[in-house]
C-alpha cells in the first residue's frame, strides 16, 4: 500500500522552517542536511508514496526559493518513480 503524505505550504514560512517541516512530515533521518541537495537525496531514497502539496500559495512566502524547492520534488519524482508529487 502506498503511503500518503500531505505538506501544508502555509507551514513553510522560511527556508529553515520549510526543511524542518518537510523532514518531520516525511520522516527523514536525523542526519538530514536541511538543504536542497539533502532533500533530493532523501526523496530519491523514499519508498512508494504520494506527496501532496496543500495551500501551495503558501510557498510564496519563500520567494524564489519556492521554485527551487518544488523543482527538487519534481526532479526527484522523475528519478524515483515510486514517488508521486501532487499539487492541490
Amino acid at each position: 500500500m502506498r503511503k500518503k503524505y500531505i505538506l501544508d505550504c502555509n507551514k513553510m514560512s522560511d527556508r529553515k522552517a520549510a526543511h524542518a517541516y518537510i523532514a518531520e512530515t516525511l520522516g527523514f533521518p536525523d542526519y538530514y542536511g536541511n538543504n536542497l541537495d539533502a532533500l533530493f537525496d532523501c526523496l530519491t531514497d523514499m519508498k512508494a508514496c504520494d506527496i501532496k502539496f496543500m495551500n501551495s500559495e503558501g510557498l510564496d512566502q519563500l520567494g524564489e526559493y519556492a521554485m527551487a524547492l518544488r523543482a527538487v520534488f519534481d526532479q526527484a519524482a522523475l528519478v524515483n518513480e515510486r514517488i508521486k508529487v501532487i499539487t492541490e
